[in-house]
């Protein structure tokens, strides 16, 4: 779908997702021990719950804090590009942890899509780097913008939708 789009291999430097509700009574969310990591695959589709897929991390940070006034495209300066190599789909990997006490996190704007492109699991108990295990698949995949330098889209921009392993 990148090169649908126009997009050329290239290093991808920024990710975005964009927060379209903070769902706890208090406004504010406190993620922490957050993580970005990307791979590729030629798969289309998740077709099993566990069909988690082999990423490398390229953005971390102790705390992110997302509020009520933190509303719209959220932007991660990634550590590391990720090249992106013009053919195969980009994994986006997010992981975090939260307050036990918060039964609801954040939302993001997503597009449902018509086959299963997205797989996510939400553990208490799990080590939050290797997913193992059963997940859930989506169509609703999250809006994400890609941020090339140098390289990357040519042309009118548009929306360019991706596959997703976690939630963000």
């Amino acid at each position: 779908e990148l090169a649908d789009a126009g997009c050329r291999p290239g290093p991808i430097q920024t990710v975005s997702f964009y927060l379209d509700t903070i769902m706890s009574s208090a406004g504010v969310i406190n993620f922490t021990d957050y993580t970005i990591s990307f791979g590729t695959t030629s798969q289309a589709t998740f077709t099993a719950n566990n069909g988690w897929l082999p990423v490398t991390q390229r953005y971390s940070a102790d705390t992110l804090v997302l509020t009520n006034s933190t509303k719209g495209w959220i932007t991660h300066n990634l550590q590391s590009a990720f090249q992106w190599n013009g053919t195969d789909n980009v994994v986006v990997q997010i992981t975090r942890s939260i307050d036990p006490a918060i039964t609801q996190g954040a939302k993001t704007r997503y597009t449902a899509a018509r086959n299963n492109k997205v797989i996510y699991k939400n553990d208490d108990n799990s080590d939050l780097v290797s997913f193992t295990g059963n997940g859930s698949r989506s169509a609703n995949r999250p809006d994400v913008l890609f941020g090339f330098v140098g390289y990357g889209c040519e042309g009118p921009a548009r929306p360019i939708y991706v596959t997703v392993t976690g939630t963000p």
